[in-house]
């Protein structure tokens, strides 16, 4: 990957799914596609930004290459002002009371963990209002699972969440999902199957 002002390029030699008629699809229909599908994403930065024109797409010797003309990143909330949620139980998810017996709310750097949970707990399609929110962890496992790439591509799709932006069309706010998360480090995989949904 090459990073330069306002484009990132990126060299590919072969393709976990898809195939570079995909690409070539998706660069000569670039004016059609939908907004949030108009992005790239890097495992080894662990960051993305929204494409602001086609991509363009060489050949080369070796496989090929894509520039990528870029927006900026998208500013990141102050964890002190992301906002505040009923307190859930990190374990159940279940509302927690607080010491009048009333349900306790959280704020802040205090929400942020919460709200890491519930933005990776939301799998595409499961929200009436929003069918392209969320993750794409039950997909990727699915077609994955075993595979040395199920880690790289869970850490891919958080890697989505906390660097490309959602439009809320009922707050009319366009940010990211993760908020406050810059990059992505890594993601360990913790069990081979999933749990509890």
């Amino acid at each position: 990957m090459h990073m330069e002002g306002g484009s990132w390029t990126v060299r590919l030699k072969h393709f976990l799914t898809g195939d570079v008629h995909k690409i070539i699809s998706f660069v000569d229909g670039f004016t059609r596609e939908a907004a949030e599908r108009k992005y790239i994403l890097s495992n080894e930065i662990g960051d993305g930004r929204m494409l602001v024109a086609a991509p363009s797409l060489t050949k080369q010797s070796n496989g090929y290459s894509l520039i990528c003309t870029i927006a900026p990143s998208v500013p990141r909330v102050d964890a002190q002002k992301i906002g505040s949620s009923i307190a859930t139980d990190p374990e159940t998810n279940d509302w927690i009371l607080d010491a009048k017996g009333g349900v306790a709310t959280v704020s802040g750097v205090d929400y942020l963990p919460q709200r890491v949970r519930e933005v990776l707990s939301i799998q595409r399609n499961e929200s009436p209002f929003y069918p392209t929110f969320g993750m794409r962890f039950f997909e990727y496992f699915e077609a994955f699972r075993g595979s040395p790439w199920l880690d790289l591509l869970f850490k891919l799709d958080v890697v989505r969440q906390a660097s490309i932006p959602f439009n809320d069309t009922l707050t009319g706010q366009m940010q990211t999902p993760l908020q406050r998360v810059m990059r992505v480090r890594g993601l360990d995989l913790l069990a081979d199957k999933p749990t509890k949904n």
